[in-house]
């Protein structure tokens, strides 16, 4: 358990969420492990007896604490990346001054100091702090070369000197790792959230240009179907039959298009809006009955049977509104593709532990082939005619995918070709 929550308060003040920039994340990680090294540094010095350094380290401890604070809590990056810069120089002056000067290890920690600012600083500022760099360093070197005397014997005793040197190198090479860890890791990171990205971007452009394709093809061709019979129709004087066929050939058209119109809106307003659902317990017969009556007369036209074996008592859970437009796509499909003749059988029946309803759909129809099947609830899906050459909707199966996939249910196909097609609705009771 104990582990469990380091973990956490690790990944806290690491801060991997995704409100904060990757220079932010990188930042936090680098004040995280200086503070390690200042504080194990205040240890050592204690232990050492370098009550010089001691009480240098300890102010810009604070400084760096409250760097972190403002960048982490405060939102303040550059304020903080700024206090981290500043105390940094000074600390380096001080501890060169206090060290034994270029004889000390204080070179060593300065560089891996500035590495670490490259990593954070704004692109425009690097060449500014590498010129701060150059200058302190250049500063300093001359003083010492001008007055070596002031920048000798400030260890106790060789072994402390040895040991101190010791002492920051294996934790400068420490600090080294967890930046190049830190960097990898984030750099890698990065790369998932945009690859990640990128395929979300590829999916929903393929899914635009197969929306256009639907709207370019599916959308005009009815319509000019529509815009030849009425120029028929007025330059032509046609006979009472051929009145009558015109008529039935308009209806067909326009039945058509509402349905295609119907599932592009409601495909759309999904898309633009989300989709919003009211789930509800409903009685699955009394839901479905006017769909049922409507669609009874369209399969009639074909000559086609519609049977239920629907339990009165029979709930579930759902939207109505999108379990009706699932289960009208459905019957409009299984219509379209079940020949004259043919019979359509809805049967619906609870599982036996009653935790879930399911609903079969299934015809006597083409079938559909095998290959087609993975893709047949997305809009990659081709569009095909029907047994009377009736066009595709377009949309309806990635309607009926989508609109179960929120209800928190599931639609299954089974399918032979040449024998006919199940579609498996599963809902919570």
């Amino acid at each position: 358990m104990s582990s469990k929550v380091s973990s956490e308060t690790w990944k806290t003040i690491r801060n991997k969420a995704l409100g904060h920039s990757l220079e932010s994340r990188i930042f936090h990680v680098t004040c995280l492990a200086s503070l390690i090294l200042f504080i194990s540094g205040l240890v050592f010095d204690f232990l050492a007896g370098l009550d010089n350094l001691l009480f240098i380290l300890a102010p810009a401890t604070l400084a760096l604490a409250f760097a972190c604070y403002q960048s982490r809590f405060k939102g303040r990056l550059g304020l903080g990346i700024m206090i981290y810069a500043v105390q940094g120089n000074a600390l380096f002056v001080f501890y060169f001054l206090n060290s034994s000067g270029i004889d000390g290890p204080g070179l060593s920690i300065y560089l891996v100091f500035f590495l670490l600012l490259m990593a954070m600083v704004p692109l425009k500022q690097r060449w500014l702090w590498m010129l701060v760099n150059l200058a302190v360093v250049s500063g300093l070197f001359y003083y010492q070369y001008h007055n070596p005397d002031q920048l000798q014997g400030r260890y106790n005793s060789l072994y402390v000197r040895y040991l101190d040197a010791v002492f920051l190198y294996t934790l400068s090479l420490l600090f080294v790792y967890v930046l190049m860890r830190t960097l990898t890791n984030q750099y890698n990171r990065e790369r998932f959230l945009v690859e990640e990205r990128s395929a979300a971007l590829k999916h929903s452009n393929s899914a635009l240009n197969r929306l256009f394709s639907i709207l370019a093809h599916d959308l005009r061709s009815p319509l000019n179907s529509i815009q030849s019979y009425l120029e028929l129709s007025l330059h032509t004087d046609l006979t009472e039959d051929e009145t009558r066929m015109v008529n039935q050939g308009l209806l067909k058209e326009t039945k058509y298009t509402g349905q295609l119109l119907t599932n592009l809106l409601s495909w759309s307003k999904s898309q633009m809006e989300g989709m919003h659902v009211k789930l509800q317990q409903i009685f699955l017969a009394e839901a479905i009955k006017e769909t049922l009556a409507l669609k009874r007369s369209l399969a009639a036209q074909k000559n086609i049977t519609i049977e239920t074996s629907i339990p009165e008592e029979m709930m579930l859970t759902a939207d109505r509104d999108m379990l009706e437009l699932v289960i009208r796509n459905l019957l409009n499909n299984a219509i379209k593709f079940t020949p004259s003749g043919g019979l359509i059988q809805i049967i619906a029946e609870e599982s036996a532990d009653g935790d879930t309803c399911r609903i079969c759909i299934s015809d006597t129809g083409i079938g559909i082939a095998g290959d087609r099947i993975n893709n047949i609830f997305c809009l990659q899906s081709e569009n095909t005619f029907g047994t009377n050459q009736e066009k595709g909707i377009g949309l309806g199966l990635v309607l009926c995918k989508d609109f179960m996939d929120i209800q928190h249910g599931e639609i299954r196909l089974e399918s032979t070709l040449g024998k006919g097609s199940q579609f498996y609705l599963t809902f919570p009771a």
